[in-house]
């Protein structure tokens, strides 16, 4: 069973990446900080629940005790004496208290090692829908950087070459300017010649 994804069949959790989880219940939450509440879900405690009772084995153990204890709730009674009623009736079928605990810490594991694959696929989830994402808008960020740099610099050059076109502009006007009224000088005196040589050398 998956948590996050949908998984192939030939993938699966194997024993050794299990048990590089260091103590995951209490690695819960380092794992979840900062979403939401560390209230415990319906959802998951059905999960939890289902587990054991699917690691419940025949006759009485952990499993029983406990739920024999959780049926007291309400009653007037210390925790004490809750624990000294439910265990009278199991000690009368030979069950010891080591036994109790023996087949509590067997639970303990169980819980563990499913904890162990929960924080598992959860270190995959957050590494495909949070880490990579993180290095996407990181990508993006630089880019955007990159790209400012680029826009700056062509706002400068831009700028700059408005400057030197305008004053490649007036300085042209200007020769343009003295060019014509040098030329305009030029044929003026050629033309007022020509009517001269026509009027004085008949």
């Amino acid at each position: 069973m998956s948590w996050f994804f949908k998984k192939d069949k030939t993938e699966s959790v194997k024993p050794e990446d299990v048990s590089k989880v260091k103590d995951p219940i209490t690695s819960i939450p380092t794992l979840v900080s900062g979403i939401g509440t560390s209230v415990p879900s319906s959802e998951y405690q059905e999960k939890v629940r289902g587990w054991i009772v699917e690691a419940n084995e025949k006759g009485l153990d952990y499993f029983e005790f406990s739920t024999a204890i959780d049926s007291l709730s309400g009653q007037a009674l210390t925790e004490q004496q809750k624990f000294s009623v439910t265990f009278a009736t199991f000690a009368a079928s030979g069950v010891t208290p080591t036994a109790l605990v023996e087949s509590a810490e067997r639970y303990l594991q169980m819980v563990n090692n499913k904890s162990a694959q929960f924080h598992l696929e959860l270190s995959r989830a957050i590494e495909k829908n949070v880490t990579n994402r993180q290095d996407s808008i990181k990508q993006a960020e630089q880019e955007i950087a990159a790209l400012s740099k680029q826009i700056e610099e062509k706002a400068k050059f831009i700028q700059a070459t408005n400057v030197e076109m305008n004053n490649a502009q007036a300085d042209l006007s200007v020769k343009e300017s003295s060019f014509n009224s040098t030329i305009l000088q030029a044929t003026e005196k050629i033309k007022s010649d020509i009517e001269k040589i026509k009027t004085h050398l008949k």
